[in-house]
């Protein structure tokens, strides 16, 4: 009898005998088996990321918002299988994700839609998604849900464009990915292809995935935040779970982490306009089809939309809507365009925009493409449902409204009025505010500026009145039948034909007459390419234009009436031209249109020819070039090619153009690019505004013919002097002056050019004969007077031109000993030449020979710069003494200098040729075969054997080895001895890390360098002869520099390298050190520290820290590092910045190069000691005395001299000391006999040490040449010190006033003024001394405050009014500074609290606690300020303080450090002890606020007297 039996985890089978049995359990077992592998295989393909923490229901809803379609979808398992597992599937505009339900918030997987190719259904429920390398089954629940799914799917298929991507993943979106690579995550365990790209973190099984366009999932970083584990572990956390992640070595986990911080902090600055958007309900949603939190706006319509609205918005172009974004723009976001934002808002502005919305015209979220088009179409370049204002279509009306309401606050009546047709620039009739937007500017309305300056192109929609004044007119013109190539032949009146115009609506139609209904054709403004304007007469009608369109036909219209054809060209002019030409062109310019050029946007460039200036628009820049500057301009052929123009500003290239328009570019540009026969203003010009042809002449002769005997005087050969006039006609930019020219056939081409240019350098025969009237005025000064007054009526061009020939002759003439040309002579030839006259007027000559003679008064050149044009002249002639020809090779050239000098090449001497070129730091040695020598050098020196750390002892010349060491293309290498083909060793520059060139005798050769490596190797070389040791040291130098340095080390320095500093490009800097001078290359910047003069020197530990230098321009870190080259920088800084025992100049010095030590004890008895009886005479305490010198000679900056101490004086204020003699008895002899010594550094027993010191004193002002003035400022400085009671004696007075250096306004040497002040001294009455010290009196409502300044920090705070002046004075650091300004906050502040009757503030803020002088970041805190404590809480909710402070401890600081990179410019900056918090406030306003309650909390509602 059967009975049942039961397999585990099986189902229930029946006995129907044990074979059958057994076949039955087998085939479970096996089903079982297949379902586990299944399982597994989908465990493989996909992980499981399980939420700890699920978003609530709101949170989802606003989510679920944004994706086009989602719902459960039964899918099957990887690889194939029967079994189909239920997924929660989410389709959005770039991903179809599944997820393992629906309130998990990491997907399993997640495929890219740029990834497919097919969506094809199958069967009755089921359809696949086909990608490029993979397919995807689904079933849903019913064949209505399969097909909604597949349809939509095929729609978001048909509607992208296609991309020409290898990404598939990202498509076309082309994202920035700041890293990718393998990562081990720990839970679940599993090794995963990780890229992090922009806020987002995107997870692949592997890197074939991520190429196939398949991932798992994303980590939204907005959300999240890193900390760095344990060794190579780091985590991601966010609000639902925690992913932990190991790298391969540390080197890549610190990457890895540094990359993530990255994304965390972009997210959080980027989100933060968006946010302050959202705060605002009706923000929330997209103002077209109401998709939630949209990160697009429409900067001139005023409404937020999605992304998917602004693709639509974008292609209606920027005349109708301007599409910004809330996160990557942040620029655009200014505080008055986002308050117009909160003003306005999608509720208000739909008020408007959507006021007449059928309902069955709404659009959804869910909208197709083509809807989208459609609807944002009509509502905005229709206007189809907008609110018509009650003007609508009164233009007068309209515009005197818009006058009106610009005045006043309501933004929203301004957008309806500029909408329904109001101009933007209409006439208000007020002369000093002619346009809305000056009204608006006057009434100090912000908000209506700036919603006006984003609407000064904007176009109104649909509407009757034509919201763009001017941009219609009509009237009879005159055109020739329409062409297809260009007209090249004279068009005369008889071949035009009349027609009436009309331009409207972006339109010009031309009809028979103006009764015609029938239009004879059409031009679109849209589909004009060019807009030409011929010169007068060209044709039959003195006024023609060209109008050149897309299709390649050619419109010709003439007219008679100038003014006539100025409006057309002007209103054709405007349509036509892009809006970020602005005016340019001033709306009537020669030539109009766009190219073909490559540097522009998607391949176009836009062009307005005016004159000789071409003004070129490129990705949004325009650029003028004067294309009689060019440096080059290559032409193409007939029919290829592209025309090239090189100027000063880059390099722009026209592509070749078979229409029409395309010719008259070329010839227009060449034409006024300047040569032939033009003035020579019209000249092709060198940067200098000088003719190229004159510049080549000149500097031809310069260097090869100043002592050429009769220059200017012989004659060339006539054949080569056409020649070369015939080049210079072609194109002079061309022309290199080659060795088939002599000198003299240079200097007859010049002269005829002078002689033949049109107008000549005078610009006419009238102006001429003015300049040689000139010559009967008999007294010298008048007539140079007059010379220089007609020189200043001359055209620039022809100004420079007559002052560069000038200064050629003045050499020239400086020269006549050696060429014969004397001043008269030379005014003999060129007199003539000049005025282009023949040689029968002699006063030509006597002209030219004034302004040689006088060259210098006339022409206003300085002495110095005289001395160096001769200079220039003496280097030229000693290079021309040494006559070599083309082949002379580097040796010769070097011998025969020798020799010319004279001098004796000595044993050990090396021998060879450099090259320096002008703007390159490049010397090279020169070899047989070229008289042009690269860098390079031979010799022998002695090397010590490397190592990898500092050299501290003595090298004896012993452990020295001789090498033949070689300098070739950048490669050092050393031989055994200069036979030895075997190298021993080399170094390449490229990895030259420093050169460093130690003090004589330091080692056993006399002179020696250290050369160290980027590999951490020390090479010393040594010798005794000090010229090969010059020659070594100025070739490595040379090749180690980088460009940026040009010239600077002179080829030979103390130290030059390469170190870590956050403050250089790429985190490196270059430096050079000179004595005590730092030259430092960052960011390509050179700038020069006098070493002696930092203001501070921090050293590191003997490990760690950096070295950190503070002088007046800033600070720069240099960082640790531990090669052997690092510790020499810091001995060699440390040397020469000063102190020790080295003579007065190599002390630390002030900026005013007084040593510090001086300084301090100087400005200590100033303030301390004037009139302390038998000053300088009296001694002091032995041990004080001691204390301090040791203090001052260890570090003289960190010393702050405190009363225990007294102190000697120096000279600098002798004079102050015994002007007060009655009251301290030190008279000027006193003093003498005092100091005598003291200076001279010897005993007393030479009596005339104090009568030198007592004839400075008593001659103080004569010697030092002191005026009067400055005198009275130092006695005035000494008055204020004892200003007091007037009923005391000087003895009554004490030492505690103080004289103080406060600033007006701003910090600079002219505003300092000297206040003295005591310990009972309140700020407010250091303002009014301050005040009535510069006589300045207060305005009504006007609040004066004194602030204490941080420079360095970026921060500054208004003193309480009551607040002690002394002590704080005291504790100023060499970045901080008092100043006393207006208080712009004052009455915003105390009109605030007057209408606050609880003084306390609470809000959301974000905020940066800066550690070690590093920022966190700025998260956002709940912040709360009350009674006597300012608290900060993790969140509102958060029943515990993060932080918590008594108020009475802090200080709030206004403004915070730029380099936090805060999110706002409004910031509050909380120091308490020594720890900064910054706090980042969304708008001005809100900084007030916090700023008023924490000083009327901490000063007990005191804030501000009611009268100052």
């Amino acid at each position: 009898m059967a009975k049942a039996r039961v397999l585990t985890d099986g189902p229930v089978l029946q006995w129907t005998g044990p074979i059958q049995d057994m076949q039955e359990c087998f085939r479970t077992l096996k089903d079982q088996q297949e379902e586990s592998e299944i399982l597994e295989k989908a465990q493989i393909d996909s992980i499981e990321l399980p939420c700890f923490s699920l978003p609530d229901s709101s949170e989802n809803q606003e989510q679920g918002s944004s994706f086009i379609k989602c719902g459960w979808l039964d899918k099957t398992p990887p690889h194939g299988g029967i079994i189909f597992q239920k997924r929660w599937v989410q389709l959005d505009d770039e991903y179809l994700r599944y997820f393992q339900n629906e309130e998990e918030v990491y997907s399993k997987r997640m495929i890219s839609l740029s990834s497919l190719s097919a969506v094809d259904s199958l069967g009755d429920v089921k359809f696949e998604v086909i990608s490029k390398n993979r397919t995807f089954l689904f079933r849903a629940s019913s064949s209505q849900e399969r097909n909604e799914w597949v349809s939509v799917l095929q729609e978001i298929l048909s509607a992208r464009y296609e991309v020409c991507t290898e990404d598939l993943f990202f498509g076309g979106n082309s994202p920035e990915i700041r890293k990718e690579g393998y990562l081990d995550m720990t839970s679940p365990k599993a090794k995963l292809y990780v890229v992090v790209c922009d806020d987002q973190v995107y997870l692949f099984r592997n890197a074939e995935e991520y190429q196939q366009g398949v991932g798992i999932t994303s980590i939204d970083m907005k959300m999240g935040s890193v900390k760095a584990g344990d060794k190579k572990s780091f985590t991601i956390s966010t609000p639902y779970r925690t992913f932990s992640f190991v790298a391969d070595s540390e080197k890549q986990k610190q990457e890895w982490f540094l990359c993530l911080q990255a994304c965390v902090s972009r997210s959080l600055s980027c989100d933060y306009v968006a946010e302050i958007m959202w705060s605002v309900e009706a923000n929330r949603y997209c103002a077209d089809c109401n998709a939630s939190k949209p990160e697009w706006a429409s900067v001139n319509l005023c409404v937020l939309v999605c992304e998917r609205c602004a693709g639509v918005h974008r292609s209606l172009g920027a005349k109708i809507s301007k599409i910004r974004s809330l996160k990557m723009d942040e620029q655009v976001w200014t505080d008055n365009l986002v308050k117009v934002f909160l003003s306005l808002g999608n509720g208000n502005a739909n008020l408007f925009w959507a006021a007449n919305v059928p309902p069955s015209e709404n659009l959804s979220p869910s909208a197709s493409t083509e809807e989208r088009k459609n609807y944002i179409s009509s509502k905005y370049t229709e206007g189809k449902y907008r609110r018509y204002h009650s003007l609508y279509g009164q233009q007068q009306a309209l515009n005197n409204a818009l006058c009106r309401v610009v005045q006043t606050t309501d933004v929203l009546e301004t957008l309806s009025l500029l909408y329904c047709g109001a101009q933007v620039n209409c006439y208000t009739g007020v002369p000093e505010c002619p346009t809305p937007l000056s009204l608006a500017q006057r009434s100090g309305q912000k908000l209506q500026t700036e919603f006006l300056l984003q609407n000064q192109n904007t176009e109104c929609p649909g509407s009757k009145v034509n919201s763009q004044p001017n941009l219609s007119n009509s009237g009879y013109l005159h055109k020739v039948s329409s062409l297809t190539r260009p007209i090249t032949d004279r068009k005369a009146k008889g071949e035009f034909t009349q027609r009436w115009c009309s331009f409207s609506d972006g339109l010009l139609t031309y009809y028979r007459n103006e009764k015609s209904s029938n239009v004879n054709g059409k031009i679109k403004a849209s589909d004009i390419v060019c807009l030409a304007i011929n010169a007068p007469g060209k044709h039959g009608f003195e006024h023609t234009f060209e109008v050149y369109t897309e299709n390649g036909r050619l419109y010709l219209f003439g007219t008679d009436d100038s003014n006539a054809m100025k409006k057309w060209v002007r209103i054709i002019t405007k349509s036509v031209m892009p809006p970020g030409f602005g005016d340019i062109g001033g709306g009537v310019c020669d030539r109009l249109g766009r190219l073909n050029c490559p540097e522009g946007s998607s391949g176009i460039g836009w062009f307005c020819l005016s004159g000789s200036t071409l003004q070129v628009l490129l990705q949004d820049t325009v650029q003028n070039i004067d294309l009689r500057k060019l440096h080059q301009l290559t032409l193409p052929s007939t029919t290829s090619g592209a025309v090239v123009l090189v100027w000063r500003g880059g390099t722009i290239h026209l592509e070749q153009d078979r229409r029409p328009h395309f010719p008259g570019w070329i010839s227009s540009i060449q034409s006024v690019s300047g040569g032939g026969d033009q003035p020579l203003s019209q000249q092709q010009l060198t940067d200098s505004d000088i003719p190229v042809v004159v510049h080549r002449c000149v500097d031809y002769i310069t260097h090869h013919g100043l002592t050429s005997d009769g220059i200017y005087r012989k004659s060339g050969i006539n054949s080569k002097i056409a020649s070369l006039m015939d080049s210079f006609r072609n194109d002079a930019r061309s022309v290199c002056i080659g060795e088939e020219f002599e000198v003299d056939d240079v200097a007859n081409a010049l002269k005829r050019y002078l002689r033949e240019v049109k107008g000549g350098v005078f610009t006419s025969e009238e102006t001429g004969l003015q300049w040689l009237e000139v010559t009967g005025i008999q007294e010298k000064s008048v007539r140079i007077s007059t010379y220089q007054s007609l020189l200043k009526n001359l055209p620039e061009v022809n100004c420079e031109t007559l002052r560069t020939l000038l200064t050629h002759l003045h050499c020239i003439q400086h020269l006549s000993k050696a060429n014969q040309m004397t001043g008269k002579n030379l005014a003999i030839v060129f007199g003539p030449t000049l005025f282009q006259m023949d040689g029968s007027d002699r006063r030509t000559g006597l002209v030219v020979e004034d302004l040689i003679q006088n060259y210098c008064t006339i022409f206003n050149v300085s002495e110095e710069e005289l001395q160096g044009q001769l200079d220039l002249a003496s280097v030229i002639l000693d290079e021309n003494l040494t006559q070599t020809v083309a082949t002379a090779s580097a040796t010769e050239i070097a011998s025969e200098i020798l020799n010319h000098k004279e001098t004796n090449l000595s044993q050990n001497g090396v021998l060879s040729c450099h090259e320096a070129q002008e703007n390159a730091d490049m010397g090279c040695r020169g070899s047989k075969e070229s008289s042009q020598p690269i860098l390079s050098h031979s010799g022998y020196l002695h090397k010590v054997a490397s190592t990898t750390r500092p050299i501290t002892d003595r090298k004896a010349k012993g452990e020295f080895t001789q090498r033949w060491c070689s300098f070739s293309d950048g490669l050092l290498t050393y031989h055994r001895n200069e036979k030895s083909s075997s190298i021993n060793g080399k170094i390449k520059a490229s990895e030259i890390l420093c050169l460093a060139v130690n003090a004589s005798g330091k080692h056993g050769f006399e002179h020696t360098f250290e050369v160290y490596t980027e590999n951490g190797r020390l090479y010393l070389f040594g010798t005794d002869n000090h010229n090969a040791m010059t020659e070594w040291i100025s070739m490595i130098t040379k090749s180690v520099m980088p460009p940026g340095f040009g010239d600077i080390g002179g080829g030979v320095c103390d130290r030059l390298g390469c170190l870590n500093c956050p403050e250089g490009s790429s985190g490196i800097g270059w430096f050079c050190l000179s004595g005590s001078t730092l030259q430092v290359l960052l960011q390509d910047t050179v700038q020069n520290i006098d070493l002696r003069k930092l203001h501070q020197l921090t050293l590191p530990s003997t490990t760690s820290g950096a070295v950190v230098l503070v002088w007046r321009g800033g600070t720069i870190h240099l960082e640790q590092d531990r090669r052997p080259h690092f510790p020499g920088w810091i001995s060699s800084i440390q040397s020469v910045s000063g102190g020790g025992d080295q003579p007065l100049s190599q002390q630390q010095l002030t900026d005013s190069d007084i040593p510090v030590v001086v300084h301090r004890c100087v400005d200590y008895i100033t303030r301390h000691g004037l009139m302390s009886d038998g000053i300088y005479r009296k001694s002091g305490v032995n041990s004080k005395v001691t204390a301090l010198l040791d203090s001052f000679r260890n570090d003289a900056r960190s010393v702050c001299i405190g009363e225990e101490f007294g102190v000697d004086d120096v000279a600098s204020t002798l004079k102050s000391v015994q002007h007060l003699s009655e009251t301290n008895q030190m008279t000027g002899k006193n003093l003498a006999i005092v100091f005598g010594p003291t200076l001279f550094q010897v005993d007393g027993s030479d009596r005339r040490t104090g009568l030198v010191v007592e004839d400075l004193i008593q001659n103080y002002c004569t010697i030092f040449n002191v005026p009067e003035e400055e005198l009275q400022k130092q006695l005035d400085a000494t008055s204020l010190l004892l200003s007091g009671n007037p009923t005391q004696g000087h003895r009554a007075l004490t030492p505690s006033r103080t004289v103080c250096a406060i600033y007006l306004e701003k910090k600079d040497e002219d505003t300092e003024v000297l206040i003295p002040i005591t310990a009972s001294t309140s700020a407010s009455q250091l303002v009014s001394e301050v005040l009535d010290h510069k006589g300045i009196s207060l305005g009504q409502d006007e609040v004066w405050s004194c602030y204490e300044v941080y420079e360095t920090a970026e921060i500054e705070r208004a003193l309480h009014y009551q607040e002690k002046v002394l002590p704080l004075y005291y504790s100023l650091t060499s970045h901080s500074h008092l100043v006393v300004k207006r208080n712009n906050y004052m009455n915003d502040m105390t009109a605030y609290l007057e209408s606050k009757r609880d003084i306390s503030k609470c809000g959301t803020l974000r905020v940066c606690e800066v550690k070690g002088g590093k920022g966190c970041g700025f998260n956002t805190r709940y912040c709360e300020l009350a009674s006597t404590s300012f608290r900060l809480f993790k969140e509102a909710q958060s029943g515990q303080p993060e932080k918590e402070w008594s108020i009475n401890s802090l200080k709030m600081y206004q403004g915070y450090n730029s380099k936090l990179q805060p999110p706002t410019p409004w910031g509050l900056t909380l120091v308490y002890d020594t720890q900064h918090w910054y706090l980042c406030c969304d708008f001005e306003d809100e900084l007030i606020e916090w700023s008023a309650t924490f000083m009327s909390l901490k000063y007990n509602g005191d804030v501000w007297p009611p009268v100052l």
